[in-house]
């Protein structure tokens, strides 16, 4: 990010990996087959709720790779708090963390085993392409 953007210029990390969620997850469900659609729910996180919406709008009419054609238009921001569902999705976030954190090299704690063992078979890897993301950032940041 700092090679692209500047060492002086901070880009909140929530926006810079939204667009490679979206496209992993688009990717995902046009793999299912060309009538599959999906909607994005998220934490909410005030800071980014405005720079999301607009990114998402964005996305749908970017060409390429980015293009998001399977996300429907509107997500939705719900507090996790008043969420069992995004409760959840936080807990295997942060198991999928901590198993690429131990990939890493960084020290394993066995509390993180259970869950670990758990999530890895819900993992899903796209071939998300960072370039034309950073690149499609510096455009949006114009």
């Amino acid at each position: 990010m700092a090679s692209a953007f500047g060492a002086g210029v901070s880009v909140n990390p929530h926006l810079a990996a939204f667009p490679l969620v979206a496209q992993v997850a688009n990717n995902l469900l046009r793999s299912f087959g060309k009538d599959v659609l999906g909607i994005i729910i998220s934490d909410d996180n005030r800071e980014v709720v405005g720079d999301i919406e607009r990114f998402q709008k964005l996305l749908r009419v970017t060409p390429g790779a980015l293009h998001l054609d399977r996300i429907i238009e509107k997500g939705f921001f719900i507090d996790s708090s008043k969420s069992r569902l995004i409760q959840l999705a936080d807990l295997c976030i942060l198991h999928a963390r901590k198993d690429e954190e131990r990939k890493l090299g960084l020290e394993p704690k066995s509390i993180d085993d259970c869950g670990i063992e758990l999530i890895q078979p819900l993992v899903h890897r796209g071939e998300e392409s960072f370039p034309d993301v950073i690149e499609w950032l510096k455009n949006v940041q114009k």
